[in-house]
């Protein structure tokens, strides 16, 4: 989307992934229920990057027969 266009999609992916993994622990030591479901959000967003980024980083990567190719095997 917009932000892949203006910031690089790898540095958005692993920042997402990251953003992921501390609301993850985050999750497990969450103190009372509005914490949990707070943290369960912000889980939502960072995981709904990877399936949007992952075949703009392969087409960047592959070329036009390659990248179809790659696609495929997500």
């Amino acid at each position: 989307g917009r932000l892949a266009d203006h910031f690089e999609r790898k540095a958005l992916l692993v920042s997402s992934l990251a953003a992921f993994a501390i609301a993850s622990v985050g999750c497990a030591l969450s103190p009372s229920i509005g914490v949990l479901l707070g943290l369960r959000f912000v889980q939502g967003a960072a995981s709904a990057a990877a399936p949007v980024l992952g075949p703009g980083i392969i087409r960047q990567l592959f070329s036009d027969k390659a990248a179809v190719r790659a696609v495929g095997f997500l």
